[in-house]
């Protein structure tokens, strides 16, 4: 299976590769982690970048549709994120609501 590269101004979306592992894993294991913010103060602050590249690429690129997010009902960082990425609340799930993702020509008002 081939994986699609998306790149946006400051990021690029790809594949994980085992080679990826090996820096970030030491990192974490250490005691500067701690002081720096950990894994999640960094992601925060590329979430909606990358969101929005995935999800054009899958409504305009792939046309996927429908597109959804499943996020957990607790969830208040992504609720905001998908909120913030024009999608709606559509319905509930096993644990989530499902939020709705279309394109700007579709989207309700």
């Amino acid at each position: 299976m081939t994986y699609p590269i998306l790149q946006t101004e400051r990021l690029i979306l790809r594949a994980p590769v085992l080679a990826d592992f090996e820096h970030p894993a030491a990192f974490y294991a250490s005691g500067r982690s701690v002081t720096e913010g950990g894994p999640l103060f960094r992601v925060a602050a590329f979430a909606l970048e990358a969101a929005q590249a995935a999800r054009t690429w899958a409504l305009d690129t792939r046309r996927v549709a429908p597109l959804v997010s499943c996020i957990a009902r607790e969830s208040a960082r992504s609720r905001a994120l998908a909120a913030r990425l024009g999608a709606w609340p559509g319905g509930e799930g096993d644990g989530c609501t499902i939020w709705r993702h279309a394109p700007l020509s579709e989207r309700p008002a």
